[in-house]
């Protein structure tokens, strides 16, 4: 089994376990998992299902130093948005961070700021203000009100 497999499944016993818990809490609560967990949960089970019922083919060549580079820069840019949440909120910091990681993957910078306004724009309008569900606003803005 693949190791994105056994990744895809461990994700889907903690989206078991969520759900499992989820009916004591009241609606406002569980808006949010079911949102996000529900999608999340189909498409990975697809994956899961895709991975099962296709043809393997023989083992790929070992990693290349090149290759693990590429991997472990990725991982340190996915940890990086941490940092962005908790100092600048959701809306705010996955604003920075969307524009930062286009522009350090060398998009145009009307294309960059222009998607990222559009994602934080998605993100406010879908959760604050439809949904009602409020976004952590990160220590900066925490501070600036007090």
């Amino acid at each position: 089994m693949k190791p994105s497999t056994v990744f895809a499944l461990v994700i889907l016993g903690i989206l078991a376990s969520t759900f499992l818990v989820l009916p004591g809490y009241p609606l406002l609560v569980k808006l949010f998992p079911y949102v996000v967990g529900i999608p999340l949960a189909v498409l990975l089970i697809i994956e899961v299902l895709r991975e099962l019922f296709e043809k393997h083919q023989p083992a790929d060549a070992p990693t290349s130093a090149a290759t693990l580079q590429r991997h472990v820069a990725g991982a340190l840019m996915l940890l990086a948005i941490l940092p962005f949440l908790y100092l600048l909120g959701f809306v705010v910091g996955s604003l920075m961070y969307s524009f930062l990681y286009m522009k350090l993957h060398e998009q145009r910078w009307h294309v960059a700021a222009g998607l990222s306004l559009l994602s934080a724009a998605v993100i406010y309008i879908g959760f604050v203000s439809i949904l009602k569900i409020p976004l952590y606003e990160g220590l900066v803005f925490l501070w600036l009100i007090k």
